[in-house]
């Protein structure tokens, strides 16, 4: 994502097989040491020194933004989301079964049905 590419890329799938096991790695001039070092850590061919999640949160590059932010909306699989009646009626005016769509909401499935669902709701929320 900071460099627009892919960290591996090659026409040839022989030639991208071989650059991802030696770890070649080209990154853009414009990347912050700070930012390559996350980048090649995160990259390293030897998985004992790969860099864990708890290593990711405490490098520098993770830790020099000065905003803060929090995330809103639905945490699939943890939060409780009431049933709106209103959006599976529009729903059901799709084709979709109405019993399936609340017990995959109810459940807080993670699939095509719910996907829409939630973007139903986002869409008519006032």
């Amino acid at each position: 994502m900071l460099c627009g590419h892919l960290p591996f890329e090659d026409s040839d799938i022989h030639n991208l097989y071989k650059k991802i096991l030696s770890g070649y790695l080209q990154l853009p001039q414009y990347i912050s040491l700070d930012a390559v070092t996350i980048i090649k850590g995160m990259l390293n061919i030897e998985p004992e020194r790969r860099w864990t999640i708890k290593d990711i949160k405490a490098c520098r590059w993770m830790n020099s933004s000065q905003y803060s932010y929090t995330v809103n909306g639905i945490m699939m699989g943890i939060d409780r989301i009431e049933v709106n009646e209103n959006v599976v009626e529009m729903m059901k005016d799709k084709g979709f079964d109405v019993n399936l769509v609340k017990d995959y909401v109810r459940n807080n499935r993670h699939n095509n049905v719910t996907a829409f669902y939630y973007y139903l709701c986002q869409k008519y929320q006032n």
